[in-house]
């Protein structure tokens, strides 16, 4: 404090010239959707026609994102290297799409090499070479070859459709210049999702013609066991185990060569060479009562069938049995989103990365980085759920296919059309949710959290 030479107070007063900068908001969206102009590429080949909006997707949900070197969505695997080509058929003629090679609309079928694409503008690139020997593309703003940067960003939240044409923006560069339904689209990095666990498949395991006189193996096909044996392994023992094996049962048991076995589903058959042997599947060993019942222990892959006494060979030599496991990795995919099953079984906790046709397989914890680990299993969840399979729902009769339905493209009548995804959960698909039923799955799906970033 202080005065001047009169007594009065003087203070130390702060200039202010009212005029200043506004200090920039840094703050640009929540990270779960980011807040970007993000448009699919002209280039993805189409992969799924939907029937009530006559349009095209070219990423359905739940599949892996990146980004092109021009910064439009595509799916993962393009960028990280797993998918090396880009294959165009048919309907990509009559959609229009945009040929990679030539960023001209792609006039016949045709595959064209990603490594391929040197980005050079001019030399000995035309639009009739491109994608074949060493060319370049329209990819590319700075003219350099194509280079997988080997980093996803997140996950599609939905069904992307294929780019309207031009920029995006303007009608006049259009494909159809009345048509827009989805001029942008969004990126989810941070949430959980569920995504349906798909199964590998055996193709005709044969079936032990022998007595094995030693308690079960999980996971080793060497034989059948009698009662005695049955009740010597610890999941079955009479008294104290999981699955308690009477002395009245009148089963046979036969370890499979894989773990866990997939569940008997329309999309998962279990099926033996032999038809009376898998007629009635059961809910518990005790129900088999007759030729012909079967009960299955999924988690450690032991078939149980009919033995009269538990010591009567069930099968004739030669016998082959066809199942679906978690072991190995499915030869066939549907168009949805979904983990892919491996050589090691996914359990909760498990880390996830990206993989084939940008689905999710496991991540060993030891190779995770932030680039690569993608989200972890909190559950996996097994249906049908709350007696749904006892509702009745319509189009029970139809056939199955976890193909996607893509020949339902051709517009016509509903009832030509009609296929798998037709099927309401319930009585039509034995209770099962369209996640699990369309994208081929058994009966489980996983609950999952992203790490995108």
């Amino acid at each position: 404090m202080s005065f001047n030479t009169v007594g009065q107070y003087t203070g130390n007063m702060k200039p202010w010239d009212h005029v200043g900068n506004i200090i920039p908001d840094i703050e640009h969206s929540e990270g779960m959707r980011p807040a970007h102009e993000f448009q699919v590429a002209k280039w993805l080949p189409v992969s799924f026609f939907d029937k009530y909006y006559e349009n095209w997707v070219v990423v359905m949900p739940g599949k892996i994102l990146g980004l092109d070197q021009d910064g439009f969505v595509v799916p993962a695997a393009y960028v990280t290297g797993a998918a090396t080509t880009v294959v165009y058929t048919a309907f990509d003629v009559t959609a229009g799409t945009i040929d990679i090679a030539t960023g001209v609309a792609v006039t016949q079928a045709k595959t064209v090499t990603l490594t391929q694409l040197t980005g050079a503008r001019g030399g000995g690139w035309t639009a009739a070479n491109a994608g074949v020997g060493v060319t370049s593309a329209f990819m590319g703003k700075w003219g350099v070859a194509w280079l997988p940067s080997a980093v996803p960003i997140g996950v599609a939240p939905m069904p992307f459709l294929k780019h309207a044409g031009g920029d995006g923006f303007n009608p006049a560069n259009y494909t159809f210049h009345n048509y827009n339904m989805q001029h942008q689209v969004t990126v989810l990095c941070d949430y959980v999702i569920k995504l349906p666990l798909i199964p590998g498949q055996v193709t005709s395991e044969v079936m032990s013609h022998a007595w094995n006189g030693t308690a079960i193996t999980f996971g080793t096909a060497d034989g059948w066991r009698n009662l005695t044996w049955i009740q010597g392994t610890a999941r079955y023992s009479a008294t104290t185990g999981l699955y308690p094996c009477l002395n009245a049962y009148n089963v046979a048991a036969l370890p499979l060569a894989n773990l866990p076995v997939a569940k008997n589903t329309a999309r998962t058959t279990l099926a033996c060479s032999d038809a009376t042997i898998l007629v009635n599947e059961r809910t518990s060993m005790g129900a088999i009562t007759a030729a012909g019942d079967y009960w299955v222990d999924y988690d450690v892959g032991v078939l149980f069938v009919y033995s009269w006494g538990g010591t009567s060979m069930p099968i004739a030599g030669g016998t082959t049995l066809t199942y679906y496991h978690y072991g190995t990795v499915p030869a066939n995919l549907s168009q949805f989103g979904c983990i892919l099953a491996g050589t090691t079984v996914i359990l909760p906790g498990d880390l996830l990365q990206t993989t084939t046709g940008s689905n999710w397989a496991y991540l060993l914890p030891a190779s995770a980085t932030p680039a690569n680990c993608m989200g972890q299993v909190l559950a996996i969840v097994s249906e049908p759920k709350g007696y749904l399979e006892y509702v009745r729902t319509a189009y029970t009769a139809l056939n199955t296919d976890s193909s996607g339905t893509m020949a339902n493209q051709t517009l016509g009548s509903a009832t030509a059309n009609l296929g798998q995804m037709d099927q309401m959960p319930g009585s039509a698909n034995q209770g099962y949710s369209t996640l699990v039923s369309y994208a081929g799955a058994a009966n489980q799906f996983a609950i999952v959290n992203l790490i995108s970033r």
